[in-house]
């Protein structure tokens, strides 16, 4: 696919009869995706509202602000999809907090190291007890043996003036 671009918005006053009091506008966005060729590939119109109003949302400012909420949208999905979110019983006090930060932590470490296909390279981490550490820029070798990965000459070195250095 050439990629697919979000067509001009256009926007409408609430009607009178909107049943919404916040409501002041209502919008459609329409994309198109196309192939490499030119060729339509598919169309997907997107309805919404916004409670600003039009001088101070126009259509070309409320695209931004749908990009915007579509980009938290799918990180939502992908953490329900990936990690069931949705169905985790962890629901009092800062354990759905504590588990979607972690969650986060492992989807942005993912894609700090390249890997784009979360789902793929989450099960690819998953079957390697080493690899999380591993793509995080940890190693069980620096975890277990600090000491072990300090480079020759640079170790600690005891204070020969001290007393307790024989």
């Amino acid at each position: 696919m050439a990629g697919s671009k979000p067509a001009p918005s256009s926007s409408r006053t609430r009607p009178a009869t909107c049943r919404f009091p916040h409501v002041s506008q209502a919008y459609l966005i329409e994309r198109h995706v196309t192939a490499l060729d030119g060729t339509p590939l598919s169309g997907i119109a997107a309805l919404g509202v916004i409670s600003l109003d039009a001088t101070r949302a126009s259509p070309p400012a409320i695209a931004p602000l749908v990009r915007g909420q579509w980009a938290i949208e799918s990180l939502h999905w992908l953490r329900d999809t990936l990690y069931r979110e949705d169905n985790s019983t962890v629901r009092t006090r800062s354990g759905p907090r504590a588990t979607a930060t972690l969650r986060n932590l492992a989807v942005g470490a993912l894609h700090l190291a390249g890997r784009h296909d979360t789902t793929e390279a989450a099960r690819w981490a998953s079957r390697n007890m080493g690899r999380p550490f591993t793509i995080l820029g940890l190693t069980s070798r620096s975890l277990l043996r600090p000491w072990a990965t300090a480079r020759k000459g640079q170790g600690r070195k005891l204070d020969s003036t001290r007393s307790d250095a024989r």
